[in-house]
């Protein structure tokens, strides 16, 4: 249970705004200690950002990021689960750094196998293209 103290100082902590631009997000999210939310996207957001997340909802579709340690769900019914897991998640640092998502280089390899399994195709100029039938 938490002490009405503790209660009082994660509130003070916190800051609401009006609706910011995707950009001004992006750069909120980047620098926040934690995210509080109910958006799916976000969630992932906030691990790419390396932002612990509390999501607000029963469930999730990113599963992932709870057995990585990087979201927790707290269903806003209980005021007491969202406090803590707010102390939970500013106290303590995600398990997991592994990235499940892939390292950010997948165009890139991509265009290298294209490149290489179009090297063992026939060369299309030496390809005989009729011409079109006049009518």
């Amino acid at each position: 249970m938490l002490k009405a103290e503790d209660c009082t100082a994660l509130a003070n902590g916190i800051q609401f705004t009006e609706p910011v631009s995707y950009l001004d997000m992006a750069m909120l999210e980047k620098n926040a200690r934690v995210i509080v939310t109910d958006s799916g996207g976000i969630q992932k957001e906030a691990f790419f950002f390396s932002v612990p997340c509390i999501t607000l909802r029963d469930e999730t579709e990113w599963k992932e990021l709870i057995d990585m340690g990087w979201n927790r769900l707290a269903p806003p019914t209980n005021p007491a689960n969202l406090a803590s897991a707010l102390k939970l998640a500013l106290g303590e640092t995600p398990r997991s750094t592994h990235n499940p998502y892939g390292d950010g280089h997948s165009a890139e390899r991509i265009v290298r196998h294209l490149l290489e399994w179009g090297s063992h195709r026939v060369d299309p100029s030496s390809c005989i293209v009729p011409e079109p039938a006049v009518s």
